[in-house]
Formats: structure tokens, sequence, C-alpha cells
């Protein structure tokens, strides 16, 4: 996924919307995704909740999921744009993004 201001990331999991779609090329998503995930593990604390968080916050991207499956620190952030456009944690657990609605039908 290449961001605005040249920063390139390789996310878990991302999604992306029919009306960014034409973003999407062979090799790469040229612009942010609807919702990005990330798996945390011992060598990606940092990056996954400090510098991709900072640089998918500036990229505009609405939803950040952060999972943490490491023992004695279970847990999922769900991060989302407020009304201010900054992201933030969302309580509750509430995802705008519905898989079902996703699907194509045809």
């Amino acid at each position: 996924m290449r961001l605005p201001g040249g920063n390139a990331r390789e996310p878990d999991a991302f999604f992306v919307s029919n009306a960014r779609l034409a973003n999407a090329g062979e090799a790469f998503l040229d612009g942010p995704a609807d919702l990005v995930i990330e798996v945390v593990s011992d060598d990606s604390v940092s990056r996954d909740r400090v510098e991709k968080f900072d640089e998918y916050e500036a990229a505009g991207i609405p939803e950040y999921w952060v999972i943490d499956p490491r023992p004695h620190r279970k847990r999922a952030d769900i991060l989302a744009r407020n009304a201010e456009g900054a992201i933030s944690k969302r309580r509750p657990w509430t995802v705008s993004i519905v898989p079902q609605r996703c699907l194509a039908s045809g």
C-alpha cells in the first residue's frame, strides 16, 4: 500500500471499498485502504502501535484495527476517525464495515 508522502506499508490485512478499487493495481494499492488490520508480534509492537498508527492517521485511513494475540496481552483495538477527523479508540466495539455488504453479487 503506497501512502501519500511516498511511504509504503504492507499491512497484515486490509479492505478496499468499491469507491477506492480503481487505486488497486497488480502489485500494490496506490493510496490508503478503507480498513487496515495489523497483528502485533514481539518485534512489531512499536512499529504497529506508533509508527504505522501515525502514518495511517496522516494518510486518512478511516479504520485501523490492532490485534495483539500475544500471551498475557490478548486484545484488539478498534480505532476509527471521530467527528474531528482524528483516529481514536472506538467504544463500544462497533464496526462500520460489514463484511456481508462487501461481497459482490452476480
